[in-house]
């Protein structure tokens, strides 16, 4: 057992939580939790090999940013984010995304700018080479470009506000991207090839130092790709209603075996 000091919780007990939070926090993003999902302390504790301790910090943690929805009776479940969430947070998102664009346009620095670079030449890449199971690795690269943008703003207090609002659009979007549904390809491959060109754009005002530009390229972006994502969602959601129906009608014609 380890002791503790007045300091408060020890050395070991912080290591094992952020590792308890960092492991979760990363499979509710990439979508391999879904939403709805019901995480029990005793079953993550034995899976994490930990105590119960860092795991109930771990998960009040999560449910601080909006992750995890944590009832008065201390359940946790994965946040179910409803298309209508999702229209919700594109709106913001595209406020504040493009408030930060107009600041890093100002102060923004080459350096920055190849990150930026970098990470659309591998949207690109994946766009040439398309498959629906690249498409996780397209978002990835997506999010370090706003995310740079982000962070070249240098406004704490933005990246504060908006970093939960990106990840809480993170998890569906990928689970979205899990989706193995063939009617939703043609879509997003189409808005692959428009998100990378806009990017483009929004480096280009970037380097040219000029904040209204940016501003307005990304306020553009931004509402092009809720409008995008907002249309393989439907597509989504009328492909899965209807294996549920097709589901039922075999239910009703299949005899019960016995």
């Amino acid at each position: 057992m380890v002791k503790r000091n007045g300091s408060g919780a020890s050395a070991i007990d912080l290591s094992a939580t952020n590792m308890v939070y960092e492991n979760l926090r990363a499979r509710i993003l990439k979508g391999e939790l879904a939403g709805g999902t019901l995480l029990v302390e005793q079953d993550v504790a034995q899976a994490m090999q930990v105590s119960r301790t860092p795991v109930h910090e771990a998960l009040r943690r999560l449910g601080a940013e909006g992750l995890l929805d944590i009832s008065p009776r201390r359940r946790a479940r994965v946040a179910d984010v409803s298309l209508h969430d999702i229209e919700q947070l594109f709106a913001i998102r595209g406020q504040l995304e493009s408030l930060g664009a107009e600041d890093a346009a100002r102060q923004i620095d080459e350096p920055a700018i190849r990150v930026l670079e970098e990470a659309t030449d591998q949207m690109e890449a994946v766009s040439r080479e398309w498959s629906s199971q690249r498409l996780r690795e397209f978002i990835e690269a997506n999010n370090r470009f706003h995310i740079g943008i982000l962070a070249a703003s240098k406004n704490r207090w933005l990246e504060r506000t908006l970093r939960p609002v990106l990840d809480m659009l993170l998890g569906p979007l990928n689970t979205l991207a899990l989706h193995p549904v063939s009617g939703t390809m043609e879509v997003r491959h189409e808005f692959l090839v428009r998100n990378c060109r806009q990017h483009r754009e929004i480096i280009d005002a970037l380097r040219a130092g000029n904040a209204a530009w940016a501003k307005a390229a990304m306020n553009l972006h931004i509402n092009t790709a809720h409008r995008d994502w907002g249309g393989a969602a439907e597509l989504q959601r009328q492909a899965d209603g209807a294996a549920r129906k097709g589901r039922r009608r075999r239910m009703v014609r299949e005899p019960a075996l016995s």
